[in-house]
């Protein structure tokens, strides 16, 4: 593929790209602006003569990054209409964003054809967001393996916390996925006041394989500390009490993959749905957020059974080898994190970088599940914040990953020269007049009817996300005005060049409150 792309010089503006062409339903391709390396492009794109999408090309490429082209994170993929995968030949065109020069290679002829066979199919980096590094070698992950008796079987360790009714349906859906594989669950009841004890008891008894036990609330990090503890079987699988299994073997999949990938250095991350259910109504959030919006998981992006980093290892379903930590009650999940969000990832951190190789995770959608957890604009505004927070506690035992978690430049802002503190009720009230934006809509019941609602969700979840880190920073002399206008212009620059610019044409800017 070449990297020479056509380019658009209009005053101070400089932006160059390609359009590669479409690879099994995906359109694929790159955007570059050389005044601007660290920054994203944003491609509208036509299908036919007719606007399809606007997409940010911020993907890492290593032929990007190669070529001399900033940090590599100028790619994009975004697949095509289902209507248009018909095998028919359209027209697909590509263009700098707000501009009519198109892209190199643009406009071309797509065929959608059917994927080649899996002995001949052409290798697919997994996609990967601005804030990633290259992948690391791909060589074996760690020389030391399990012994093949060793993975036998698996526990599954289900932290729990007031959830007693879901927790029942799901351990009984969970009895029944088992596949023929030897399971054990083990369910740590962190500190609950509902009947969820009582529950336990009474499961223990129909279900023959069920431990349980109840401590104090200390959050999921130590439940599963002690869960790991109580295993009898190396292999480990971490599930969230709301998460069902959709296939009857599916307990069988994970034993199955890591009995050909015995690493230590190796964990397998299974797939996530929302369940089809008449009475659990898949809403407009929900949609958005485990879907091209990634804001709860990345699965929208991911390449089936690709290796992925450290950032992918959800704890709702993944499993690794116990001896992966040597000693889980001092080494395993960090109990600074009280609240919701990345101690998963922090452990996953931690392991990468003490592991020969790096460690990594290999996505196995066959193990796929369902996540039985309703959320609405509220809910998950509160759980955008709490996960900011946590990421204050992240860079406090790694600061070195302020760039992969998108917390970099606020940092440096909250410790830059302190201004006027006199701005922060003015942009603190902004901040919020737009947090109650999607929910106002949502109340009239509006939500998703207009294409831009998703673009507002995704800069509304950032913006959540960006205001935990600071809320949680609690020191006295730091740049909050200056942090709270980036926060501001970070939404204002999402929605600029989202596809809502088209109905609110260009936000104010919030440089000169």
């Amino acid at each position: 593929m070449g990297l020479t792309g056509s380019s658009l010089d209009t005053g101070n503006i400089t932006a160059h790209g390609s359009l590669d062409g479409p690879d099994y339903g995906t359109a694929r391709g790159w955007a570059f602006d050389p005044a601007n390396p660290s920054g994203s492009v944003a491609v509208d794109l036509t299908l036919d003569g007719k606007p399809f999408e606007t997409v940010v090309a911020n993907i890492y490429r290593a032929d990007l990054e190669k070529a001399g082209m900033g940090d590599g994170c100028h790619g994009f993929a975004l697949p095509l209409p289902q209507a248009y995968l018909d095998g028919k030949t359209h027209v697909l065109a590509g263009f700098i964003s707000g501009t009519s020069v198109p892209l190199a290679n643009s406009p071309r002829d797509v065929a959608h054809a059917d994927p080649p066979e899996a002995g001949n199919a052409p290798r697919v980096d997994r996609l990967m967001p601005r804030q990633a590094k290259k992948p690391k070698g791909q060589g074996p992950p760690n020389t030391a393996t399990a012994p093949e008796a060793a993975l036998g079987g698996i526990s599954v360790i289900i932290p729990t916390y007031n959830r007693g009714a879901a927790l029942e349906e799901t351990l009984r859906r969970c009895a029944e996925a088992t596949g023929g594989a030897n399971v054990e669950f083990i369910v740590i009841d962190d500190g609950s006041t509902d009947d969820t004890p009582r529950r336990l008891e009474h499961l223990a008894g129909e279900i023959a394989n069920l431990r349980w036990t109840s401590i104090p609330n200390g959050g999921q990090g130590q439940a599963r500390n002690i869960g790991i503890g109580m295993a009898s079987y190396e292999l480990v699988l971490f599930q969230g009490d709301d998460i069902r299994p959709s296939c009857d073997d599916f307990y069988r999949h994970h034993v199955n993959a890591h009995r050909l990938l015995p690493q230590l250095g190796v964990a397998v991350l299974g797939k996530i749905t929302w369940p089809d259910s008449a009475t659990e109504r898949v809403n407009f959030v929900m949609s958005h957020v485990q879907g091209r919006g990634e804001n709860q998981f990345g699965y929208y992006s991911l390449v089936p059974y690709s290796w992925l980093d450290w950032r992918f290892f959800y704890t709702s379903n993944v499993s690794l080898k116990k001896s992966a930590v040597g000693d889980w009650s001092t080494n395993g999940f960090h109990k600074s994190f009280r609240a919701y969000g990345w101690e998963d990832a922090e452990l996953a951190y931690r392991l990468h970088k003490q592991s020969q190789g790096g460690f990594r995770i290999l996505y196995t959608p066959a193990a796929v599940a369902t996540h039985h957890h309703q959320f609405n604009v509220s809910q998950f505004v509160e759980r955008q914040i709490s996960v900011g927070s946590m990421a204050k506690t992240f860079l406090q035992f790694h600061p070195d990953v302020a760039k992969e978690i998108g917390v970099a430049k606020l940092q440096r802002l909250l410790g830059s020269e302190r201004k006027d503190r006199a701005q922060c009720d003015y942009l603190i009230s902004m901040i919020e007049g737009i947090k109650a934006w999607p929910k106002v809509i949502e109340q009239r019941y509006q939500l998703g009817s207009q294409n831009w609602h998703a673009d507002l969700l995704t800069a509304v979840f950032e913006l959540c996300y960006l205001q935990g880190f600071v809320i949680s920073h609690e020191e006295p002399n730091a740049n909050y005005a200056a942090a709270y206008t980036f926060i501001l212009e970070r939404f204002q620059e999402r929605m600029a060049t989202a596809a809502s610019f088209e109905v609110f044409g260009r936000f104010p800017s919030f440089t000169l409150t």
